[in-house]
């Protein structure tokens, strides 16, 4: 009798055992190649920490991160939700790309976060729209870096555990191609635009973003269907440090949860702090100086770029030599105020014969003066200088004439 027993709660422990492994829900992150400077699309390192923060969530989520595309594809056997991390929406030949649709039409889901998001048109209308309900199009969508103020949508599962707006500064893309009409499309979080929380006009601006100022914007959405795969697009993840926001990281994990179907906890899927020596690890490449998660205040005290004049006929070369000299006319006209000579500027000499023991360095420029022709110090240590502002091709810049000009070193 007690043999008995004993084999029938053997039996019983190993069902349930089995059961509970059943049940595992399965992550796979496909992570594309380097293709920027060090910390930032940091495909593989990001995607390490968030499947590091998952498979440590105990909600029986086993999280895997593989370059790319696997070598066999039993890798996708089983698997709950595939997260592409990677350029150009991957860039999938068409077996591949079929090789998904397969999977997520019988019930797998997927998310693709901040480049992956951008396929080809091609692509993102035949593949993109039935999947994830929306894609980066080219002369549509818009790529600049600004701060956001990340709202999820309320009640859903992927605000768990988020009672404030989420404040970071990314390459949010924004104005994604969404369909007309799509009942089970939405979006998941959005944030308010301002000209003042722009912090860099990249190089697919154009006036469907400068339309967007004063608008929220769309920066996760989702497809929700009836049957196959849940969908879900992120257009942020450009810069590695943002992913050691605690909230931030927590709304991206609660996303990718929700694709595996998997019930996102009350307070949403809990993941340890991102220490700076975490964050410092699996980069593709060393940066000048360590990353380290940016603060609050940090974000927003960033100055807003100049907003371009003519977007519709956005340069993105031009602008930034507008920019460029812009804040080197502010630096001369605050030097010019100032009258700062503590530190001065040191001259490039290596065109000039210079003794070993003396330096030189600029004692005053435009505007005090322009064109000096002769100049000279008298007994009180003032410098006289002679101008030739009008001289040829400068004719007529000074109505009233050259002048004689005196400098004197007050300090």
């Amino acid at each position: 009798m007690f043999k008995n027993t004993f084999r029938l709660s053997l039996l019983l422990l190993i069902a349930f055992a089995y059961s509970l492994e059943a049940k595992e829900k399965k992550v796979l992150f496909l992570a594309g190649k380097r293709s920027h400077g060090p910390g930032q699309h940091e495909h593989r390192a990001g995607s390490l920490l968030l499947a590091d923060a998952l498979n440590k969530s105990k909600l029986g989520i086993a999280a895997k991160v593989i370059n790319i595309w696997p070598e066999d594809l039993k890798e996708f056997d089983d698997v709950d939700s595939v997260i592409v991390y990677a350029d150009a929406g991957g860039r999938f030949s068409e077996d591949k790309l079929k090789v998904l649709d397969q999977r997520i039409k019988a019930g797998m889901g997927i998310m693709f976060i901040h480049y992956g998001v951008h396929p080809s048109k091609n692509v993102g209308q035949k593949y993109f729209l039935p999947w994830i309900g929306g894609y980066f199009e080219n002369r549509w969508s818009v790529n600049p870096h600004w701060t956001a103020d990340l709202v999820p949508k309320k009640g859903h599962p992927v605000s768990r555990g988020i009672s404030k707006p989420v404040i970071a500064n990314d390459e949010f893309y924004y104005n994604m191609r969404f369909p007309k009409d799509c009942q089970e499309c939405y979006s998941l979080v959005d944030s308010m635009l301002t000209s003042e929380r722009l912090t860099r006009y990249n190089n697919l601006w154009n006036v469907h973003g400068d339309n967007g100022f004063g608008k929220r914007q769309t920066l996760m959405w989702c497809r929700d269907p009836k049957q196959g795969g849940r969908g879900v697009g992120f257009s942020g993840g450009h810069f590695h440090h943002n992913w050691a926001i605690d909230d931030l990281r927590k709304m991206v994990l609660n996303a990718i949860a929700w694709t595996a179907r998997v019930e996102v906890p009350a307070n949403g899927v809990h993941s340890a702090p991102i220490t700076d020596e975490q964050l410092n690890q699996n980069l593709d490449g060393k940066p000048r100086t360590p990353l380290k998660k940016p603060s609050t205040y940090e974000i927003l005290k960033m100055p807003a770029m100049l907003r371009p004049k003519d977007p519709a006929n956005y340069n993105q070369k031009a602008h930034y030599a507008l920019v460029a000299k812009k804040k080197e006319n502010e630096k001369k006209r605050k030097a010019a105020q100032t009258g700062d000579v503590t530190k001065p500027e040191l001259v490039d000499t290596s065109f000039l014969k210079v003794p070993e023991d003396l330096e030189v360095t600029v004692w005053s420029r435009s505007p005090h003066f322009y064109n000096p022709t002769n100049m000279d110090m008298d007994a009180h240590g003032r410098m006289w200088v002679t101008e030739g502002v009008n001289y040829r091709r400068y004719r007529n810049r000074n109505p009233k004439g050259d002048r004689v000009v005196v400098l004197q070193d007050t300090d």
